[in-house]
């Protein structure tokens, strides 16, 4: 219908323009300085600091380069996802978006190749199952690859920021030309402690002690555990004791019984 064309003429051109703008800010640091830098809308607190002193600071160019690297990488999964979809509609109004902003997306290569390899597999997808969009993605995938030349590497895009630490090889202390000891062994025996060694020691004394501790109670749990079980013994035995008087007493009785019986027939 008309009010959607319309909406789609809008989109695209509203982000075309935008696209425009801000890839020309990232074309010149000079551009960049004279646009941007005097603009209160890039005043900002970048990072808060950890004691609480979060004073606003300038956007840098080259922190302005990783925001703009951060939006394309939002807008090239946004597209994947519409292309990846089953839905029509979704499918052919990206193509169309695409289409309309060739001209500042995509701009590094990683994400151009991404997009690159969805529409190499849409376009085999719908060849056969709905001609139109594979008409248009045809279309797409050719003045896509006219622009694959203008591409760039992530870090000509923005520089990356590289945190890793220098893995530093601890020294060893030379002492009268000799390291740790004579004729540079390293004795153990003749470093001195220091504060951390110190502590190092003092917590294996500390487990030393709670191992003897540990084993004293699993013995006197075991001297518990045979006392215990020596008790139930004797207490079996005087059961069997008692069972076998009473039985030994009863077979007197009846013996008594069958001679008295006996002696008075």
């Amino acid at each position: 219908s008309a009010p959607v064309v319309k909406m789609k003429l809008t989109i695209w051109k509203v982000l075309d323009s935008i696209l425009n703008i801000i890839m020309r800010w990232h074309s010149s640091e000079d551009v960049f300085n004279e646009d941007c830098v005097a603009h209160p809308g890039f005043v900002t607190v970048f990072r808060k600091n950890t004691d609480g002193n979060n004073k606003a600071d300038q956007l840098t160019y080259e922190n302005y380069r990783h925001v703009l690297h951060k939006w394309h990488y939002r807008v090239t999964k946004s597209i994947v996802a519409c292309l990846e979809s089953e839905n029509y509609v979704q499918i052919r109004n990206s193509l169309i978006v695409l289409e309309k902003i060739l001209n500042n997306y995509p701009r590094v290569y990683q994400f151009g190749q991404a997009i690159e390899r969805r529409i190499e597999l849409l376009k085999d997808k719908e060849k056969d199952k709905r001609p139109d969009l594979h008409v248009l993605t045809q279309s797409y995938y050719g003045h896509l690859i006219a622009k694959k030349s203008q591409w760039l590497q992530d870090k000509d895009f923005h520089q990356k920021d590289d945190n890793r630490k220098p893995v530093t090889k601890p020294t060893i202390p030379v002492v009268n030309g000799e390291k740790n000891g004579v004729n540079g062994s390293s004795d153990i025996n003749s470093t001195p402690i220091t504060k951390k060694d110190s502590s190092v020691v003092k917590r294996s004394s500390d487990i030393e002690d709670k191992d003897s501790i540990d084993s004293k109670r699993r013995k006197i749990d075991i001297n518990q555990v045979d006392s215990g079980n020596k008790r139930m013994l004797t207490k079996e035995k005087s059961k069997s004791t008692v069972r076998s008087v009473t039985q030994n007493s009863k077979e007197v009785n009846v013996g008594g019984n069958i001679r008295q019986l006996s002696s008075n027939n």
